[in-house]
């Protein structure tokens, strides 16, 4: 199964490139032997309103697999129920997981009927840029709860 963070907006240099660099590098490394076989970051341009940069994520969407959107109206998931529903998809087969990070408007009317699958970060607003760097970590620790890493840990009983 491929991973791939597919982001309106291109980032040059600073370090939320650095940090999301870094999760998906371990990502990729700790994914290997699990079946997840790459972990890109795929950009594309911002501007011109919702729309116009739907249609720019949708053509460079991989094909096939599932998809999912980060938006603020989402279904707010633990990391460890992420972590399950990734490795249900890798096991019936899927061929890639693309978590989607729409622009400054969020995502069309026409992405959010194509793309369902909706997960938050919670009703905070994020930046874009940070959203990516919570992304990418999030893929890297569903990677370590699947591997038996000691990464992640469990929070106090609620």
């Amino acid at each position: 199964m491929k991973l791939a963070l597919v982001c309106v907006g291109r980032l040059r240099s600073g370090p939320e490139v650095d940090l999301t660099r870094d999760y998906l590098d371990r990502a990729r490394k700790a994914g290997a032997g699990l079946g997840f076989r790459a972990v890109e970051l795929i950009e594309v341009e911002g501007g011109g309103g919702a729309s116009a940069e739907w249609t720019r994520l949708r053509e460079r969407l991989p094909a096939g697999g599932v998809a999912v959107r980060f938006d603020e109206a989402g279904e707010g998931l633990s990391s460890r129920t992420a972590a399950t529903r990734l490795s249900q998809w890798r096991d019936q087969g899927q061929p890639t997981l693309s978590l989607l990070i729409g622009g400054a408007d969020g995502f069309s009317a026409e992405a959010r009927e194509a793309v369902v699958l909706a997960w938050s970060f919670g009703r905070l607003t994020w930046p874009h840029a940070l959203a990516r760097v919570m992304a990418a970590e999030q893929l890297y620790r569903w990677v370590a709860i699947l591997g038996g890493s000691p990464y992640h840990r469990e929070g106090p009983p609620s």
